[in-house]
Parts: C-alpha cells; structure tokens; sequence
C-alpha cells in the first residue's frame, strides 16, 4: 500500500467517523419520529378537510336541486299575486265604468227633461201666438168692446169683494 492510499483511509475514517458522531449527536430517529408525526398529522388534516368538501358539496348540491324547486314558487306566487292584481284592476275599471254609465244616464235623463220643458215652452208660445192672430182675425171693434167691459166689471167684483 502506498502513503496515498493510505491517507485516503484515513480521510475516509475520519470522515466516517464524523458522519457517525454528528449522526448521534443529532439524533435521526428523533427527528424521522417528528417528520413522521408531521406527515401523519398533514394527511389527517387533508382527510379532515376533504371530508368537510364533501359535506359542503352535498349541501351545495341540495340547495341547487331546491333553487329550481323555490325558484319555480316564487314564479307561482308571483303568477297568483299578478292574477290578483288584474282581478283587482278590472274590478275597479268595471266600477269606473258603472259610474261613468250611471253618471251618463242622468246627465241624459236631465237633458231630456231640459229639452222636453224647452219644446212644451216653444209649443205654447206658438199656440198662444196662433191664437192670438186667430183672436185677431175673429174679434170685431164690438166684440173687443164687450170683452173690455167684461174684464172690468170681473175687477169691480173682485175689488169690492
């Protein structure tokens, strides 16, 4: 053997050696038993979380399947509450409508009897004229004087009495 190989050896044991201390020094299985502790309590941690997902997926999906269940109650309700509405409208409108007819009605009915006074009115004034020129043409100066007469001595009676 040469000196080379020689101190090879020696830097391989010295080296070995070092190694074998700082390994028991530093205490490996201590340290594996931490990591292992660590690693084990990570993959409780992620089964814990996804199991947690899993519950939370499924609360997802049960509230999307009642989502169309509530959405198509609200469409409902909103149908009844507008079918309301309407019936509510044409009540009122029908009401209107009746108040208006009625109010129509005896605006008529006044206008009639307006229009009905107004042409009893216009007949005996035409009568009364009528008459008046047949008087005219049928009275004499003597018939007239009589009539005069007449009338007066009626006020003398109605006077003294």
């Amino acid at each position: 053997m040469n000196l080379i190989e020689i101190w090879r050896w020696i830097n391989f044991l010295v080296l070995a050696g070092l190694i074998v201390w700082l390994v028991r020094k530093i205490d490996v299985g201590a340290m594996l038993q931490k990591r292992r502790e660590h690693i084990k309590a990570e993959l409780d941690q992620a089964q814990k979380l996804e199991q947690e997902a899993a519950v939370l997926k499924a609360q997802a999906e049960h509230e999307l399947t009642n989502a169309g269940a509530k959405a198509q109650e609200i469409l409902q309700d909103a149908r009844k509450m507008g079918e309301r509405v309407q019936a509510e409208i044409r009540e009122m409108a029908e009401a209107e409508a009746k108040r208006i007819h009625e109010q129509a009605k005896l605006e008529a009915e006044l206008e009639y009897q307006n229009i009905l006074k107004e042409l009893k009115r216009e007949a005996l004034e035409e009568a009364m004229q009528r008459a008046a020129e047949a008087i005219k043409q049928e009275l004499t100066p003597s018939d007239q004087e009589r009539l005069v007469r007449d009338f007066l001595n009626g006020l003398d009676k109605k006077v003294l009495n």
